[in-house]
């Protein structure tokens, strides 16, 4: 009855059992701290949401791995996807236009436009929705003669901003002025003949325009 508190009295007595037994006892007592201090991963939803005519490149890593991957929404029509990541993770979203259209802008959340492409997101820590766009663009061109100059004032695509970007043909530059703008943009353009000349005609779309102080607006 009294051997199993003889051997571990014994035992403690021993100098390298006892420093060993004292290291185990530390250990086993730290363990329960280790465990407890690392919290569970936090899984966060991301919606991603594209318009028509254009398609979107997601690369995030999932939840539950560890690898990053890229999911591709091909689909030309609308479409409404969402991804599971790690809480405090990131996600890049990168926007591809067809033909005729151009990257518009991502807003995260209902926020400020971001007009950078190819963007991430990080520190993701709630569920988040990723909403991207494109504008179609049109080409408009200006046939113009030599022997005058043409200034012009337009918004470029993909810049968002109020402020027309001027923009100048110099006389000694020849050949068409090709603009490519937003749907909708509005823009306008100044004939500045050379000295001895004067500005004869503007046609737009075949049809005269009415010339008011050698400019127009369209």
């Amino acid at each position: 009855m009294w051997a199993p508190f003889f051997i571990f009295v014994h035992t403690l007595n021993h100098p390298i059992m006892k420093k060993n037994l004292l290291l185990t006892f530390f250990l086993l007592c730290l363990l329960p701290l280790a465990v407890f201090a690392a919290d569970d991963p936090v899984a966060v939803n991301v919606t991603i949401t594209k318009p028509t005519n254009s398609y979107v490149e997601v690369t995030y890593t999932p939840f539950g791995t560890s690898t990053e991957t890229t999911k591709e929404f091909k689909d030309i029509d609308d479409y409404v996807g969402t991804i599971s990541i790690v809480s405090g993770a990131s996600v890049k979203v990168k926007v591809t236009p067809i033909s005729s259209y151009a990257f518009d802008k991502i807003v995260v959340n209902g926020g400020t436009p971001i007009v950078e492409n190819d963007y991430t997101i990080a520190n993701i820590t709630e569920a988040t929705t990723i909403t991207t766009s494109v504008v179609k663009m049109y080409t408009f061109t200006i046939v113009k003669p030599i022997n005058c100059d043409i200034k012009v004032e337009y918004l470029p695509a993909p810049l968002i901003s109020s402020v027309n970007v001027p923009l100048t043909i110099t006389p000694d530059e020849t050949g068409n002025v090709i603009l490519k703008v937003k749907s909708g943009t509005s823009f306008s353009f100044e004939v500045i003949p050379d000295e001895g000349y004067a500005l004869e005609r503007i046609i737009a779309a075949g049809a005269a325009k009415t010339i008011c102080c050698n400019s127009c607006k369209f």
